[in-house]
């Protein structure tokens, strides 16, 4: 994914002032290059696409990486996902 296409998600990712201090997530739909997909090593290097709700960033401190990729709740399986930035294909906003 280039730099460009990161600076994208991450500004459709800024959070907006909420209303009555409620929390939105941002709805997408990303096509995601696993290290493991359901327990397996992906050594296929498939992409799979996963719906999920944004929720933020997180940092890879053993690489001095303040923005590694991002954190999202997966819509269908109800749990919490990390999707690192050089293996998302595409993010599409729903």
């Amino acid at each position: 994914m280039t730099l460009g296409a990161v600076s994208v998600i991450l500004n459709l990712l800024e959070v907006r002032k909420p209303i009555k201090a409620k929390k939105h997530m941002k709805k997408f739909l990303i096509n995601y290059i696993p290290a493991v997909h359901e327990g397996q090593v992906n050594s296929d290097d498939k992409a799979y696409f996963y719906r999920v709700e944004i929720d933020e960033q997180f940092a890879n401190r053993s690489e001095n990486d303040n923005s590694a990729g991002l954190a999202a709740k997966d819509t269908e399986s109800g749990l919490w996902k990390r999707f690192r930035f050089d293996g998302i294909q595409s993010a599409v906003a729903l």
